[in-house]
């Protein structure tokens, strides 16, 4: 404990600062002789201030009591907005495509950064993206294009959650609406030839498509070839680690197998020509090496594929998931 006037400086941090022995006007009012320890002591606890705080306290927000409502609540609680779930994290994700124009993500929880790596938890996410739309709950800049994948990103500016389409994956490359700083991509949607965004559920961090995504048709190779499929999956991000394809002879039953690297087989499955149509039994995969319809890993922008006969295979994508 420091005594301010004594001479010793201030005590703060480690301890408060006490003026127990007050200046008096002497010898006169106007008159009066200060010592040089109270303002040397004065000017010790306001440097022990200093140092405490640190510089810029409040941070990008107008002073430190609006930086700590932004996780305090008044009487000393935490918010919950502050609670975090993991760095990039979050918690029962949901992205749907409600309408060819929009894009709706719910979560409990999503865990936000910056590009510094300051990070805020979002809770009670519901927002909608709107393709047409430009800024917060839109896209980050230009001009909605056909044929583009638009990455789905939850962004915060210290007091409003939003979401954001953009082709940038990387929280350096997104163009922030002004004042919005923390960001987390979350999904991808497809927006297509058209200019409508194609149907599809995320749960987590695996997206389905409403309707299969023909990839090729008319694949009859007997050894490994490769097969790009960045129309179908959003492989170009470097995000996806699986795939669940399906397929469809035109003539006869066949067996299909894929291959990340073109040697050793992931998946090997039946392909049939009737009963592989939507609703039918073997509409994703017929009988398979793993017993149960298989995510296979994949190459890049690839996969490699062969058949085992000079069939005519139509390649479909069915579903992904993402490493985020």
């Amino acid at each position: 404990m420091g005594e301010i006037g004594s001479g010793g400086g201030s005590g703060y941090p480690a301890a408060l600062d006490t003026n127990s022995s007050l200046e008096v006007d002497s010898p006169a009012a106007g008159k009066t002789k200060a010592r040089a320890d109270v303002p040397n002591d004065l000017a010790a606890a306001c440097v022990a201030i200093e140092t405490e705080l640190g510089t810029d306290p409040a941070g990008s927000l107008a002073d430190v009591k609006t930086r700590l409502a932004v996780s305090i609540n008044d009487d000393g609680t935490i918010k919950s907005t502050a609670v975090s779930v993991g760095a990039g994290g979050f918690q029962k994700l949901i992205i749907s495509r409600p309408t060819a124009a929009t894009v709706d993500i719910d979560a409990d929880h999503v865990e936000l950064v910056t590009a510094a790596g300051a990070t805020f938890t979002a809770t009670a996410v519901n927002l909608t993206a709107d393709i047409t739309a430009s800024g917060a709950n839109g896209l980050d800049t230009g001009a909605e294009a056909n044929s583009t994948w638009y990455a789905v990103w939850v962004i915060y500016n210290g007091t409003t959650t939003a979401s954001l389409l953009s082709v940038s994956t990387t929280i350096g490359a997104i163009t922030f609406p002004s004042g919005y700083t923390y960001g987390k991509l979350v999904g991808f949607a497809r927006n297509d030839g058209s200019g409508d965004l194609i149907d599809f559920s995320q749960w987590g961090d695996t997206a389905w498509w409403k309707a299969r995504q023909s990839i090729a048709s008319g694949l009859n190779q007997t050894s490994y070839t490769t097969q790009d499929i960045s129309g179908e999956v959003p492989s170009a991000s470097g995000l996806v680690r699986e795939v669940l394809f399906s397929g469809i002879d035109s003539a006869a039953a066949e067996i299909l197998s894929l291959s990340d690297d073109g040697v050793n087989a992931k998946a090997i499955f039946g392909v049939q020509n009737t009963g592989a149509t939507v609703g039918g039994i073997n509409e994703i995969q017929d009988t398979n090496s793993g017993g149960a319809a298989t995510f296979v890993p994949i190459n890049g922008d690839n996969i490699y594929f062969k058949t085992a006969s000079a069939a005519s295979v139509e390649l479909f994508a069915r579903a992904f998931k993402l490493n985020i």
